[in-house]
């Protein structure tokens, strides 16, 4: 269901978060990605992995049931233990935190991005907390 992609290696991951195989061209798979740091998460093919590649393989299956727009991809930080999607090429992201509720997470966010086409543009949409989601249209620059 998913490329896993740590630095330059990148394996095709299962539903089960089974590693299946390492990939030689990653680019040419459609398949929504999922980015670990170097030396998080030790990857070898045949196994079966934990914490976030599980997470991150629910997410990516409830993903594609939200259809949500433009290009989405899956990401995780591993250091915080959250997941996030990437929309379109501008860099909007919509914050899912843990992978619980997910699909209660992706409705709220699909209603929210049809409403106010907030994904078009930079910035993200919060839906870590369902019950209180934030949505900031424009990222912030400190300065």
């Amino acid at each position: 269901v998913l490329v896993l992609r740590q630095g330059s290696t990148a394996f095709l991951i299962s539903a089960t978060s089974r590693v299946i195989r390492q990939l030689t061209n990653p680019h040419l798979s459609g398949l929504p990605r999922m980015y670990v740091g170097k030396g998080t998460v030790d990857v070898k093919v045949g196994q079966t992995l934990g914490r976030p590649v599980a997470d991150g393989a629910a997410a990516v299956a409830a993903i594609g049931s939200a259809r949500l727009p433009g290009g989405a991809r899956l990401v995780a930080d591993t250091a915080a233990d959250g997941l996030y999607v990437e929309i379109g090429g501008r860099g909007f992201q919509v914050r899912l935190g843990d992978a619980g509720d997910l699909r209660l997470k992706l409705a709220i966010a699909r209603r929210i991005l049809q409403e106010t086409g907030a994904a078009t543009g930079s910035g993200y949409l919060d839906v870590s907390v369902p019950e209180r989601p934030v949505l900031n249209p424009k990222s912030q620059v400190a300065g």
